[in-house]
């Protein structure tokens, strides 16, 4: 992340919170430093209680971001060093370079939710490389859900032409995994492009919170 990105979410953040997101940053700090003695569990609960707004049941998880973390700490998917390695998945992969297609300058990028084999949710990122981040959370219909998740909300998108064949296509990547997400790129709507596969992702707070819990019921 650029330097210039960085400053501008963090403004974005104060300017939504002020001087809690200020608080919240200084606790991470030194929780940071607290680290090596708080040991991994116990310091990942009290920055996701910061992140968050509520202390994670991490053993016996029920949400979205408390399945995530327990997935991090103490239960990796066999297959995780597989989809991290670009090498393994070389030949999906695509190339490092800027993607533009006609209709978007910075091309959107399709995250998609897969759970047990099926798409419940996808995310579309706007601005990802440019100084703001924004996105719009959809169920499988293309139906808008009012919800965010770490990022603040974007426009609204009209559906791609090439969407059924994406869904398809994060389907069957995920159909081995409880839980992946499945990166992709529409390009002009006829072209699709393999991004990457996440079988775990960040720990972000849901608002409205309620949406932490859905997300984990399907997993």
């Amino acid at each position: 992340m650029t330097k210039n990105r960085k400053l501008s979410n963090a403004l974005r953040y104060y300017k939504n919170d002020g001087a809690l997101y200020v608080a919240r940053v200084a606790a991470s700090k030194c929780l940071k430093l607290l680290k090596p003695a708080l040991g991994r569990e116990l310091y990942q609960s009290l920055m996701m209680w910061l992140r968050l707004g509520y202390w994670p049941n991490i053993r016996d998880p029920r949400s979205f971001n408390e399945k995530v973390t327990q997935r991090n700490l103490f239960n990796p998917h066999p297959l995780t060093s597989v989809v991290s390695d670009k090498l393994a998945v070389r030949d999906y992969i695509l190339v490092e370079k800027l993607l533009v297609d006609r209709e978007h300058p910075i091309t959107l990028d399709y995250k998609y939710y897969v759970f047990h084999g099926e798409v419940r949710f996808l995310e579309v990122v706007q601005g990802r490389f440019t100084t703001g981040t924004y996105s719009v959370i959809y169920d499988r219909d293309w139906r808008v859900i009012e919800v965010t998740r770490g990022i603040p909300r974007g426009d609204v998108m009209e559906r791609p032409a090439n969407f059924v064949g994406m869904v398809r296509i994060a389907e069957r990547i995920g159909q081995d995994f409880d839980f992946c997400r499945v990166d992709l790129y529409s390009i002009d709507g006829e072209r699709i492009v393999f991004g990457e596969i996440n079988v775990t992702t960040s720990e972000l707070p849901f608002r409205p919170r309620q949406y932490d819990a859905l997300f984990g019921s399907y997993w």
